[in-house]
């Protein structure tokens, strides 16, 4: 009976010590759902929204977005100031002398061209390292260091062994990109051209430092002998993780959550009013919104749920209801969220849809042939400027989309760059104002089709 009652016992006390390990944490001070779960906190080699999101409460770039300014300006973060040569393309950055990272160190300009170089090795396979060849002379090392590996790989390079092609890969970074540490605190950046929201990038999470001395312990050749340097994500995770932002990573449960703490070392930190936040993973869209409703979360970065529609509306009908109020308030210069604050209280005024970088768009196919080997219509811009043409854009942004979003004219939304006005783009039938002028778009449309060799567009191949 014993030997049949031990397993028993024994899976009762790993029960119990699970339970007791995974007791409830104390509620954070600021609890937030990131949309979902953080693939990584490499700065270098980030792409979707929830990363770069975490990484701005961790990591602290050149300068930050004033989120309380209109045009969300770039001002000074870990950099104190800056100057800007007369022919616009030099920077030379002061990093602040109280900049340090969690663990105390200093933050220093060689952080950044540490950083920055990772970012340009195709080793790393950054998403955005096109963004860093507005630098002198990035585009060129790239290249250069690409055709090394592959030359390494084939067995005709000049370099016998990875640790000599990665010493001519380090020397010729320093020869030849515009990317120079002056001294601990000055930066110097010199770009191919004069580049009007070049302070915009350097609030960018992927221009953010990260800390040389314990990403170079994970930034290892490849073992098998590529060249490639291989990198290793230990470096992300507590306890481990360095950062200079104005919050620590204390804790990273998967799926589950992530758990922040002020940085006893950041410059900034009276500025805070939170000492800890923590974002927590839910999967299901409509629980998300549930989570918020009953106040298990303070913030929903993204809301998906399919109803989401329903609830613009009713904020809609909510500011409609208060008109004369928001119309005063609006006078005054307030933005939503403060004439939100000053409307009587509502659930329904919880909802705010913001404006975000971004563009929705179809993307054509423009190869010459189709999988079968047919010609492809699309490969002839002629044709896919018609269809662009004959897409009802209004009615997708009101019907489809329904949140309140404009109508696409270019990839860069108008006013999001300073000193920039964006292409005006192609019109659409949504531009037509009568069903005449929307027939006469239409038949531009057609005779581009048959200008292109399709006047008859029944016959576009069909693709399964």
């Amino acid at each position: 009976m014993l030997k049949l009652l031990m397993p028993l016992v024994l899976l009762a006390i790993v029960i119990g010590l699970v339970v007791v390990a995974d007791r409830p944490r104390p509620r954070a001070d600021f609890v937030f759902h990131n949309g979902q779960d953080v693939a990584t906190l490499d700065l270098q080699k980030m792409s979707w929204s929830m990363d770069l999101r975490a990484a701005r409460i961790v990591f602290e770039g050149l300068a930050r977005n004033d989120a309380f300014s209109p045009g969300f300006e770039p001002i000074p973060a870990a950099a104190e100031a800056w100057e800007i040569s007369p022919d616009g393309k030099t920077y030379t950055f002061r990093i602040r002398e109280e900049a340090r990272w969690s663990n105390g160190e200093p933050v220093r300009a060689h952080d950044f061209v540490y950083s920055w170089r990772r970012a340009l090795l195709p080793d790393t396979a950054a998403d955005y390292f096109k963004l860093f060849t507005i630098i002198e002379g990035a585009k060129p090392f790239y290249d250069w260091r690409t055709r090394a590996l592959e030359a390494f790989a084939a067995g005709e390079s000049d370099y016998a062994t990875g640790d000599e092609l990665w010493a001519a890969t380090e020397a010729r970074f320093n020869e030849t990109v515009g990317l120079r540490a002056i001294d601990d605190k000055t930066l110097e950046v010199r770009l191919i051209r004069p580049v009007p929201y070049f302070l915009d990038l350097m609030a960018f999470a992927v221009f953010y430092p990260v800390y040389p001395p314990l990403v170079e312990q994970y930034d290892v050749l490849d073992p098998a002998g590529s060249g490639r340097i291989v990198s290793k994500p230990g470096w992300t995770k507590p306890p481990h993780i360095v950062s200079n932002g104005p919050f620590m990573l204390t804790e990273w449960r998967f799926k589950r959550d992530m758990t922040f703490e002020q940085n006893p070392h950041w410059w900034d930190r009276d500025s805070l009013d939170v000492r800890t936040m923590q974002a927590i993973t839910i999967n299901d869209p409509n629980a998300q919104v549930l989570a918020y409703q009953t106040g298990a979360v303070d913030y929903l970065a993204d809301v998906t749920a399919a109803f989401r529609r329903e609830m613009f509306a009713q904020k809609q009908t909510f500011l409609d209801e208060h008109a004369e109020q928001v119309a005063e308030l609006r006078a005054q210069g307030l933005d939503q969220f403060e004439i939100d604050r000053r409307l009587p209280d509502d659930p329904r005024k919880h909802t705010h849809v913001v404006s975000a970088f971004g563009t929705y768009w179809y993307n054509f196919n423009c190869l010459p042939n189709l999988l079968d080997g047919r010609p492809n219509p699309f490969a002839d811009a002629r044709v896919r400027r018609a269809f662009a043409m004959t897409i009802d854009k209004q009615t997708i942004a009101e019907k489809v989309r329904g949140m309140g979003e404009p109508v696409a004219r270019s990839l860069v939304p108008p006013g999001s760059i300073p000193g920039y006005t964006p292409p005006a783009g192609l019109k659409c039938i949504s531009d037509g104002k009568t069903d005449a002028e929307r027939e006469a778009i239409a038949a531009e449309a057609r005779a581009l089709l048959a200008e292109a060799g399709w006047p008859n567009p029944s016959e576009f191949p069909v693709v399964d």
